[in-house]
């Protein structure tokens, strides 16, 4: 698990960090996820890389809490842990687990993700928002979802695609 901070651009400080998952081969080079995502989903094993992803992302929130750094961290989780009924139940567990607060996390859900199943994309956003977890739309531009079914929609930021602001 690799960070990237979020900063502020009024005053400048940084409030949080995205937590962002690469591959190291044994000789230090790191693999974009495009290059094995794929296989860890033809394999079944995404609900399990997201866990770990959260739970590695959650240690270290913790331990820079510890340290009187109050960040929080947002981890994608991916269509296949969306769907996955044990997802609020873990992230629960998991944020018990580090000893921290619910607003530490913020889960970022891909566009394509809320357009594959709805109610399931929508009772977990209200699952998330009922423990104190901040979700955020994230890639938005990339499908066929309307500004207008947004709205119904209880998320606390969007993140548009690169798409949009490219040139």
């Amino acid at each position: 698990v690799h960070y990237q901070t979020k900063a502020s651009l009024r005053s400048s400080r940084i409030y949080g960090l995205e937590a962002l998952v690469r591959w190291r081969l044994s000789d230090g080079t790191l693999l974009p996820p495009s290059a094995f995502l794929p296989v860890a989903e033809r394999a079944g094993l995404m609900y399990d890389l997201t866990l770990y992803v959260l739970e590695t992302a959650l240690r270290d929130i913790a331990w820079l809490r510890g340290r009187r750094l109050d960040l929080t961290v947002a981890v994608n989780v991916p269509p296949v842990a969306i769907l996955d009924s044990m997802l609020s139940r873990d992230i629960a567990r998991l944020l018990n687990q580090a000893g921290l607060p619910p607003n530490a996390l913020e889960v970022e859900i891909t566009e394509e993700s809320l357009m594959g199943d709805r109610d399931r994309a929508r009772s977990l956003i209200s699952g998330l928002r009922e423990l104190g977890v901040a979700v955020s739309i994230d890639d938005y531009g990339t499908g066929y979802s309307s500004l207008r079914y947004l709205r119904d929609l209880e998320v606390d930021s969007l993140k548009l695609d690169r798409s949009f602001v490219t040139g």
